[in-house]
């Protein structure tokens, strides 16, 4: 499912590529899921490698066919690998229990001065179904995100709010159905299904139908948020930290 804000945050991500001339570095992504950041990377032809701990993610990742990119199924805080310039976490660290002892183990990827490049949701208050429904331990407040990346050995480059308002509303949308059902669990085994496009079962039956209808427009619509990029105002944050 292409949701408005992956698709927003993929584009932001490109632009720093692009700023900071990085297309041609290698790269690392944990989590990459079915492969849907990696299409978009390999299109731009940067080359590196995708690590997930879902075996049926990885597989519908070499389906994808990605040229220069390599597919690993594995603990990316135990895997050996040669250091690269880029490490990807996106929409990651929220389904990670111990998220800064994790990004320490993750801290050892990089070279130095290498670039993280990070999406979390925002916003500790919204926490939610959508996030019980996706195996989230938490979402991010700013000051709390700058700390656990600062004791992890990163240091903050760029950071941006992204999403708002067309975000913050079909999340309100979609948490307010689900309360109605009351559907209201967490289910931490959504961890590994939730990088896999179309999982049966994943949203409810109805979320399904709308996005196929709504999904295209917001996709336009959340464009909106160039305005407030720089605002504490969106359902998502974007950063980009540097190695220290």
């Amino acid at each position: 499912m292409d949701v408005p804000a992956e698709k927003r945050e993929q584009a932001l991500i490109l632009s720093l590529i692009d700023k900071y001339q990085l297309a041609s570095k290698e790269f690392i992504e944990v989590g990459c899921g079915d492969g849907y950041n990696l299409r978009v990377f390999q299109k731009k032809r940067m080359s590196g490698i995708g690590i997930d701990a879902s075996a049926e993610a990885i597989q519908r990742a070499k389906e994808k066919n990605l040229p220069g990119i390599r597919l690993i199924h594995a603990d990316a805080t135990k895997v050996n690998l040669k250091k690269r310039d880029i490490l990807f976490l996106l929409n990651v660290l929220e389904h990670v229990e111990q998220d800064m002892e994790f990004l320490k183990k993750l801290h050892r990827l990089l070279r130095r001065n290498g670039y993280l490049f990070l999406a979390v949701p925002a916003h500790s208050k919204a926490y939610g179904y959508a996030d019980k429904n996706a195996g989230h331990y938490r979402r991010y407040d700013k000051q709390h995100l700058c700390h656990v990346l600062q004791e992890s050995g990163f240091h903050v480059e760029e950071m941006f709010s992204v999403g708002f308002p067309v975000c913050n509303f079909y999340t309100w949308v979609f948490n307010t159905y689900c309360k109605f059902r009351g559907d209201n669990q967490f289910d931490q085994k959504k961890t590994y299904v939730s990088g896999i496009e179309g999982k049966p079962g994943y949203y409810p039956p109805v979320f399904q139908i709308a996005s196929k209808v709504f999904f295209p427009l917001f996709s336009i619509l959340i464009k909106i948020d160039a305005l407030f990029l720089k605002t504490d105002l969106g359902n998502n944050y974007v950063v980009m930290a540097r190695k220290s």
